[in-house]
This record gives C-alpha cells, sequence and structure tokens, in this order.
C-alpha cells in the first residue's frame, strides 16, 4: 500500500466515525457503516511499518540501540527491539483483536453465569 492510498483509507474512517457519532441515522446505515469501518481498520492496520516519519524515526532509534546493545553485550539494550513491534500497525491490530477475543468471551461467562 502507498501512502497515497493509506491517506484515503484513514481520512475515510475518520469520516465514518463522525457519521456514527450523529444520533440521526437509521440502524441499517449505521450497521453498513460500522461494516465498512470495520473493513477500512483491517486495511490501515495490515502494514508492517508506520507511514509518519516520527514513528519510523522512533524505530530505527530503538533499531539502533538494540544493535548498540548487542555488540557491547548489554542485553537489556536489547530489550528496545521488543519496543519495536509497539509501532508496527500490524502487531497493535493483532493485540487489539485478541484483547478483543477475551473481553467478549468473559462477557459470555458473566451472561452465562448471571442467568443461571
Amino acid at each position: 500500500m502507498d501512502r497515497e492510498t493509506y491517506e484515503k483509507v484513514r481520512d475515510r474512517t475518520e469520516e465514518i466515525s463522525k457519521l456514527l457519532e450523529e444520533d440521526n441515522l437509521t440502524a441499517e446505515e449505521k450497521q453498513k457503516l460500522e461494516t465498512e469501518q470495520t473493513q477500512l481498520a483491517r486495511v490501515l492496520l495490515s502494514i508492517w511499518l508506520p507511514f509518519d516519519w516520527i514513528h519510523r524515526s522512533l524505530m530505527a532509534f530503538l533499531f539502533f540501540v538494540g544493535i548498540y546493545g548487542l555488540l557491547k553485550e548489554t542485553y537489556l539494550l536489547l530489550m528496545a527491539w521488543l519496543l519495536l513491534l509497539l509501532f508496527s500497525p500490524r502487531f497493535v491490530g493483532g493485540i487489539i483483536y485478541i484483547i478483543n477475543k477475551i473481553y467478549e468471551l468473559s462477557d459470555k461467562i458473566k451472561h452465562n453465569t448471571s442467568s443461571k
């Protein structure tokens, strides 16, 4: 995906979020917008590296801190490589997906135990 496509998808996602905040939507329109927003979120979270230069610069810095730690045998600095994952949209999206599934499961368990 190129930067232009990414920005179009991001802008459309923000537009949908604003539309969903309004109360004048029918249930069918709201469902369609939520479905489209979910599909667009998958596109936004499909990339490994962020497009903005601030996050890319931080990733490069953390990468080189890890290299320095490897060369100087300071293994605590190698932990910087774990922080690199926090800047990856795909990894963060996967973590959010897992957390969401855990919450859904806990809600089902609470609902089943409270109905008995």
